[in-house]
């Protein structure tokens, strides 16, 4: 983790991927990442993570690779592990749900790029933040302001994890496609972002250390709204 300020602290893909998705519990988990062109497999063994396919060393087009290939523009991942490779293949069970509010952009004449409205990106971190169960991560991407709970026990997918994230979404007004499994897609922090003034994509920590919230107190506050 890297402190920005005295109050922002600041994970780099590979922590925050270790914060979504902890010590594995199965062989294989297989993850997609997405760049312009393709859908590149990547799949979990044991603690590291490597390429699906036959690539030589070094070569193999991860997270970092892929941002150089692209030029450091649009390098995105599936939030959801997969058990196999396979087109269609189910989420494992999750082991952290999310919300996301787009933001509302202006446009002034001689930028290149628009720009955030003035107050908004300080508006949605309230309202994800004053969140009765408060979040674990805020994944800026710019034009989205995303919230990760990080959980303290892996639920199933059919069961639970869709209803949080259909919970979630409806209570905070929230991407209704970032709660379809199916569809949802994140931008990998360091990632560059079409806004001006012009920054990368940066995953912030909300408490240090990261904390994982009670799934029953989760499931208790969606329940009750």
């Amino acid at each position: 983790m890297t402190t920005v300020d005295e109050k922002t602290v600041t994970l780099s893909w590979q922590e925050l991927f270790r914060a979504l998705w902890p010590k594995p519990a199965l062989h294989h988990q297989y993850l997609k990442l997405i760049d312009a062109g393709h859908r590149w497999e990547w799949y979990r063994f044991q603690d590291g993570w490597k390429q699906l396919g036959q690539f030589r060393q070094g070569a193999e087009p991860g997270p970092e690779r892929l941002i150089t290939m692209n030029n450091g523009w649009g390098v995105r991942f599936d939030p959801s592990l997969r058990s196999h490779a396979a087109a269609g293949s189910p989420p494992i069970p999750m082991t952290a749900v999310w919300a996301g509010l787009w933001l509302p952009l202006e446009r002034r004449k001689g930028e290149p790029a628009p720009r955030i409205q003035p107050n908004a990106r300080e508006a949605a971190r309230a309202r994800l933040l004053c969140a009765s169960v408060s979040p674990s991560l805020l994944l800026d991407e710019g034009l989205r302001l995303v919230a990760l709970w990080l959980l303290d026990k892996p639920v199933p997918v059919e069961t639970t994890g869709r209803w949080l994230l259909a919970q979630l979404a409806r209570l905070l007004d929230c991407d209704r496609m970032l709660a379809d499994l199916e569809r949802a897609e994140m931008l990998l922090p360091g990632v560059h972002l079409e806004i001006f003034p012009p920054r990368d994509v940066i995953a912030e920590a909300v408490a240090e250390p990261l904390k994982r919230v009670k799934l029953e107190e989760l499931a208790a506050w969606l329940d009750a709204v």
